[in-house]
């Protein structure tokens, strides 16, 4: 450990600290979460004839006043397997009223599956409070309620639920247990190719970082992505340390080097923008690129991208929908740049419409024509 801060000395070093708290971590048990979500995926039932695709209910609190709150149904289903499709589910409201509509179907013995940009599990902890007093960040599903969130997808969707970029393994973990085939694809790709097209990404030895366990497996396709480009680039786990990292054993491999840092999801990007960035121009980063799958972004998001005195860009992708609010100032700030990502999840569950992910998850054809 180190002597003044406390902190792992090596990669190494912070896995193993890690392990000691959290076995989702353990490379084993990842293995075996895996292993068990191929199994369940492999062995759904077929789609006899043709599917049907049907945007999911809508639930809120609606314009026209008669409703405090309420649901607004989907049309009428005909199919045998109909694919539900949502861009999110961030909030109970709208996962009640999609399994709402899972259950109701299953009971009249169709087979359906859901189709999303991701089940979004939260911590309270993310929602920060800016120096006005503002409260910033995604309410989110409590992920220590997720056990029954899985429980009920299960019932709700037999064949399964198509996603992208979920936070860490815990709810694959849950999916396991009660049954939910599921099926997380990774955007990354899409977010780099992008980025690489924009000129963001620069010819020079590169550092890939994470700023907590949930986004070390995006971390390490960072490295392994670049890489394909020719990109000599090395991943740093930092943990929720990354600042203290940047100034201890990864001082030296951060100075002169580019960062590309991935996590899942971004809300107010204070830790990141006005403390590990920060951190890593102060040790002497030449240039920083931010790749996140999920943002929800507020205009506080966007003074903290503002405020980094650094080559930074941010990359995100379009699995949250543009505040109106910040609608003007997102499309005007040089430094960040949005990518199509849900267009990718339906085509891959129109793929498995057509019974063509079974072996997805052994099939490296298949996972190169997802991941195009």
């Amino acid at each position: 450990m180190g002597k003044d801060q406390g902190i792992p000395s090596t990669t190494e070093a912070a896995f193993r600290a890690r392990l000691a708290t959290d076995s989702l971590v353990n490379f084993s048990v990842q293995k075996e979460i895996t292993e068990t979500t191929s199994r369940l995926w492999a062995c759904r039932e077929k789609v006899a004839g043709e599917a049907v695709w049907v945007p999911a209910p809508v639930s809120g609190i609606f314009p026209d006043g008669k409703d405090a709150w309420a649901v607004k149904e989907a049309k009428e289903v005909e199919g045998q397997f109909p694919y539900i499709f949502t861009p999110n589910i961030d909030s109970f409201d709208k996962l009640l009223a999609v399994a709402a509509m899972g259950l109701g179907l299953n009971r009249e013995g169709k087979r359906a599956a859901l189709v999303t940009n991701f089940v979004m599990q939260q911590r309270s902890e993310r929602e920060i409070i800016d120096e006005s007093g503002n409260l910033h960040g995604i309410p989110g599903i409590e992920m220590a309620l997720l056990e029954p969130v899985a429980a009920l997808l299960a019932k709700a969707f037999p064949r399964g639920l198509i996603q992208t970029d979920g936070h860490g393994l815990g709810f694959e973990y849950l999916a396991n247990q009660y049954g939910l085939p599921m099926l997380t694809l990774t955007s990354m790709p899409k977010l780099i190719n992008a980025a690489f097209n924009h000129n963001m990404i620069q010819s020079r030895r590169s550092v890939s970082v994470s700023g907590d366990v949930g986004g070390v497996p995006l971390m390490n396709m960072v490295a392994e992505y670049t890489r394909g480009y020719g990109l000599d680039i090395k991943a740093v786990y930092g943990e929720k340390r990354a600042v203290q990292v940047f100034n201890d054993w990864a001082k030296e491999q951060i100075r002169g080097a580019q960062i590309l840092f991935g996590d899942d999801i971004i809300s107010s990007g204070k830790t990141l923008f006005k403390k590990v960035l920060k951190t890593a121009f102060e040790a002497g980063a030449t240039n920083a690129v931010v790749f996140v799958p999920h943002a929800d972004l507020v205009e506080y998001t966007l003074q903290n991208l503002d405020s980094v005195q650094g080559d930074v860009s941010l990359v995100v992708g379009d699995t949250f929908p543009i505040r109106p609010e910040v609608a003007e100032a997102v499309a005007a700030n040089q430094r960040l740049l949005r990518v199509s990502v849900f267009e990718s999840v339906m085509a891959a569950a129109k793929m498995d419409a057509a019974n063509l992910l079974a072996d997805v998850f052994t099939n490296k054809a298949t996972q190169a024509e997802l991941l195009r």
